[in-house]
């Protein structure tokens, strides 16, 4: 007599492992056109420029800036011709000291 056993998921991916052999799919990479700038915020060679920035580049690059913050430095940088800089970021309403100092070594001006 032939019989049919189910064999839990978990033990399939476990007996896969212990036998050295990938079990799970490796992770896909995300493509946007927003990765340069995500990239560019986090390489210590290669800063988001703040006077030329998009409020979305922005957004996406800087700790703790969402949209509306964003578009508040946007909106500040065309009333003052562009940032001299980097501390004038502090006189934006929503930037305060502490979003400053995470974002200060991601970011420059040209």
């Amino acid at each position: 007599m032939l019989r049919k056993f189910l064999i839990p998921t978990a033990v399939v991916v476990l007996s896969g492992l212990s036998m050295g052999k990938a079990a799970v799919a490796a992770p896909t990479p995300i493509s946007s056109p927003l990765m340069p700038y995500v990239q560019a915020a986090e390489s210590q060679y290669e800063k988001l420029n703040i006077n030329t920035a998009t409020a979305e580049q922005i957004a996406v690059a800087m700790i703790g800036v969402g949209k509306s913050k964003a578009e508040n430095i946007v909106k500040f940088r065309e009333q003052l011709g562009g940032f001299k800089n980097i501390d004038q970021l502090l006189e934006v309403k929503g930037i305060g000291q502490r979003t400053l100092d995470k974002n200060r070594d991601r970011l420059t001006i040209e």
